[in-house]
């Protein structure tokens, strides 16, 4: 019973807070995208871009549009390759080496990576429910080196 209250609860939670954004400061906290919770803090703010950028947001704000202020995600490598390579999953491993600050449009945002810590390292992997097929094409995303 009181999965089915804390259901409710959620889904009335998202439909007020769709297409909204929360304020504080007149700087924005926090939003939705894809279904999902953007925010400039952990663990809301790993997306990829339309370009299949993966970034780490930083601030969101609103000018006469919506963007995000981020940093891409240099060092991303496969996190296993057999039986087939992680990266065509959209699975990477990081030790979050970022590049510098970038701005994006909100429109731009495709996709939103969970983080997960591994040994001295994080893994990223697309969010599911983010990243359906027709939004999620994870194969392009490429392993990097930082320069």
């Amino acid at each position: 019973m009181q999965q089915i209250v804390n259901k409710e609860k959620s889904e009335t939670f998202l439909e007020t807070k769709k297409n909204k954004f929360k304020y504080k400061d007149n700087i924005i906290v926090e939003g939705f995208a894809n279904n999902c919770l953007i925010s400039s803090k952990e663990p809301n703010n790993i997306w990829a871009t339309k370009s299949q950028i993966p970034i780490k947001i930083e601030s969101i704000f609103r000018t006469d549009k919506i963007y995000v202020v981020g940093r891409r995600l240099l060092n991303l490598e496969s996190f296993f390759e057999d039986p087939i390579d992680s990266s065509i999953l959209g699975i990477f491993k990081t030790n979050f080496t970022l590049g510098e600050k970038e701005m994006f449009s909100f429109m731009d945002l495709k996709y939103k990576f969970l983080c997960l810590p591994f040994e001295s390292e994080f893994l990223i992997m697309p969010i599911l429910h983010s990243c359906l097929p027709e939004k999620c094409q994870t194969s392009t995303l490429t392993p990097q080196k930082e320069n």
